[in-house]
């Protein structure tokens, strides 16, 4: 683990605040806690750079001879076996994966010990490698310059989940083995059983690592809204739902709920998004066999968009109907309650105002007359000897 000397204190101690104190004692006393390897710091400080060079990242990852060879596997595995030939070096390795596949090596090497003995570990992992899969796409897209950071940040945004089931294992099941629940309402479970989610956690657990402080801050910041103006938290932020619809039991109709949803504020995403549909896969399958994590896939990358834009064709089509149906239902409430007004102020023999009417038209006169310092003065007519009237000749005759 990380010794704390390496560790911005003043961070720490703030995020160490925010936790409840429970939460904050338990994992401070925590015997197991998802930890970095100094070569993988190492590595995460190099792509901080944006100038940072493949020769950087070989000449850190060749100081640990275990990962180098990791590396050297990795890039000679089956994706790769178009290459002129078989990579020998560090150098050569990282040349032929890139710098996404690189780095997501290296932290796989320090953090995916042990999974098959912890099966609760395996889907958070297989949401992270999709996550990071797919934030890397959407940078090349939306801010090239940036694609290493938010790779990091969209791998490492779910680590807090891996924190909170070490910590709390008799919790874990009931809150972690649910298939059925969305991420939303995952994080909406952990605030109830803990008084935070996994977001802060993570946060907590990647300034512990002492890493920067803008990637602490963008993990913590990892589930907000997507609707910002700000390019690189746009990829972290979608990248998760993007994996949650991507490794749901309907991908078609999540997307298409995603794709929705997004459409109300920003067509431009919704664009990007489709196109990303059908390349997304390839890098998804790439890291999941250099991870060795089975990540589940679509049958057919296409056949889901091509199903995913006709369910939001249909659901334009209903909502549509359901909005034209409410304008008519509004029409005619407010048709009806002109009806009602003009019922309650006219008097349906003469047509003319009612009392009603005479007496709001005298409350309201009067007060004017009041503020402006006027004389008003009313006029009341009376026909002489009426009763006589209706009760020699009737009501009928009289009205």
């Amino acid at each position: 683990m990380t010794s704390l000397s390496a560790v911005n204190n003043t961070l720490y101690d703030t995020l160490t605040a925010k936790l409840p104190r429970m939460v904050a004692k338990s994992l401070v006393r925590a015997p197991y806690l998802p930890s970095l390897p100094a070569v993988a710091l190492e590595v995460l400080e190099v792509a901080r750079s944006p100038d940072a060079s493949l020769q950087d990242y070989a000449s850190v990852i060749e100081h640990d001879p275990a990962l180098t060879a990791r590396l050297i596997g990795a890039a000679n595995s089956a994706h790769h076996l178009n290459a002129a030939g078989p990579a020998c070096t560090g150098l050569e390795a990282t040349q032929r994966l890139g710098t996404d596949a690189t780095i997501a090596t290296v932290l796989s090497f320090a953090l995916l010990k042990d999974l098959e003995a912890n099966e609760t570990a395996v889907p958070v992992w297989q949401r992270a490698i999709a996550a990071a899969a797919i934030a890397s796409q959407l940078a090349q897209k939306l801010c090239p310059d940036r694609l290493g950071y938010v790779f990091t940040v969209a791998l490492l945004q779910d680590i807090g989940v891996l924190a909170l089931q070490m910590t709390f294992p008799a919790q874990a099941p009931a809150l972690y083995e649910r298939r059925d629940q969305s991420h939303m309402q995952l994080a909406q479970n952990e605030r109830h059983h803990f008084g935070c989610d996994h977001t802060l956690v993570g946060a907590w657990i990647a300034a512990r690592w002492g890493l920067p402080e803008s990637l602490v801050h963008a993990i913590n910041e990892s589930h907000d809204s997507v609707f910002t103006d700000d390019n690189v938290a746009v990829c972290v932020r979608l990248s998760g739902p993007l994996a949650d619809a991507w490794l749901s039991a309907n991908p078609a109709r999540a997307f298409s709920t995603l794709l929705y949803e997004l459409s109300v504020s920003n067509t431009e995403h919704v664009t990007i998004l489709e196109a990303l549909f059908y390349t997304m896969h390839r890098q998804i399958a790439l890291l999941s066999d250099l991870l060795k994590l089975a990540i589940p896939l679509p049958l057919d990358s296409v056949d889901v968009l091509t199903e995913a834009k006709q369910l939001l064709y249909q659901h334009a089509l209903a909502l549509g109907a359901r909005l034209q149906a409410q304008q008519e239902a509004l029409e005619a409430l407010e048709s009806r309650h002109g009806q009602l007004l003009e019922r309650s102020r006219i008097d349906p023999l003469t047509r003319l105002a009612n009392r009603a009417w005479l007496e709001e038209q005298l409350h309201e006169h009067f007060a004017r007359c009041r503020l402006e310092k006027r004389a008003m003065t009313v006029v009341f007519i009376d026909l002489d000897h009426f009763k006589a009237l209706n009760d020699e000749h009737g009501h009928g005759t009289g009205d």
